[in-house]
């Protein structure tokens, strides 16, 4: 459950981003495609695509701990449908795996994962994604899979300080010290996580 204890707050910080961020994304999107579709026609339509989604994603949130699991499953498919590639779409396959993962049932929650994952343009919300995609899979331990998308991430990518510290808490699993240590230092150059638990590890490895 540690995975998904702040989803909530998650997913409020998000939606605030993309308040806050999202005029300029879709102003840049006006602009690539305003030869080909016209500056009018593309501007309507992509405020009405976005207000749609923004209300069917209001609704499954106003939806959970309320209503039917399966009205739940038809509003998060239809967003994800519909909408699919949009920061709706993206939040609503978290919001999915979150329910697979309390129903325990972790296979659903990956698959919900893995779409996001293949599924959103943005980066800073795909390393999202993909840090609640590392911490289900060494949740289950799927270490291979885990080390696998972690091998995958770029040094530069959002949230590097995070993958560090799984990585390091992977490499002192399967008993790699030097790596850990490594991971677990870089993670407190970027000051991430939980500093004090951090250093609570490193300092651990150090004296083993």
């Amino acid at each position: 459950m540690s995975a998904y204890k702040t989803d909530e707050e998650q997913l409020e910080s998000l939606k605030n981003w993309w308040k806050e961020h999202g005029r300029s994304i879709i102003i840049g999107a006006i602009l690539g495609c305003a030869i080909i579709f016209g500056w009018q026609g593309w501007q309507a339509y992509q405020a009405n695509q976005g207000e749609a989604a923004s209300k069917q994603f209001d609704r499954l949130a106003q939806q959970i701990g309320i209503t039917q699991s399966e009205d739940i499953k038809n509003t998060a498919d239809q967003i994800t449908t519909t909408y699919d590639g949009s920061v709706y779409a993206t939040l609503t396959r978290l919001q999915q795996a979150k329910q697979a993962y309390v129903q325990d049932d972790k296979a659903a929650a990956r698959e919900h994962l893995q779409q996001a994952v293949e599924n959103t343009s943005d980066d800073t919300l795909r390393a999202l994604v993909k840090l609640r995609l590392v911490d289900l899979l060494i949740d289950t331990q799927a270490w291979q899979a885990a080390q696998q998308l972690l091998d995958a991430v770029p040094e530069d990518a959002p949230y590097a300080g995070e993958f560090a510290i799984r990585r390091g808490d992977l490499a002192r699993q399967a008993g790699n010290a030097i790596t850990a240590r490594e991971a677990y230092q870089e993670a407190l150059d970027k000051t991430a996580g939980d500093q004090r638990l951090v250093r609570m590890k490193l300092d651990e490895l150090e004296n083993s």
